[in-house]
């Protein structure tokens, strides 16, 4: 499982403090939404079908489950992604001869960490 946690810089922690509780709430909503998209972006990750190849390539749905199964949630300032089956911690960490092969991860990089970004600043100012 994945957690991202809001941390606040000291100097935003004061101007935190003082907004609004509905932009509070509007940033909370918006958690919900960044850790939706981010779901989403790990579950395309996978290939569909044809042979598996070789590790470090792409993950491969060949019955969908670990797919299926990746879900994300929120508590407060805290989201979390992740999968209770124990191969998806085998494919996301690598274990022993097994190479990593990341779907969870790759979903909070890049261009994907920018949406999240957008999203969450999105929600809040939208609630001004």
């Amino acid at each position: 499982m994945i957690k991202v946690d809001i941390k606040l810089l000291p100097e935003s922690e004061r101007y935190m403090s003082s907004l609004s509780d509905r932009a509070m709430k509007g940033l909370a909503k918006s958690l919900i939404d960044a850790m939706l998209f981010a779901e989403a972006q790990a579950k395309l990750i996978f290939r569909e079908g044809g042979p598996v190849l070789p590790a470090p390539g792409p993950l491969v749905a060949r019955t969908g489950y670990l797919r299926m199964s990746i879900r994300s949630g929120t508590e407060r300032l805290v989201g979390w992604i992740g999968t209770r089956t124990p191969y998806g911690a085998i494919h996301e960490l690598g274990l022993g001869k097994m190479p990593k092969r990341p779907f969870l991860g790759p979903s909070f990089e890049g261009k994907n960490l920018d949406r999240i970004r957008d999203i969450l600043i999105n929600g809040m100012v939208k609630e001004f």
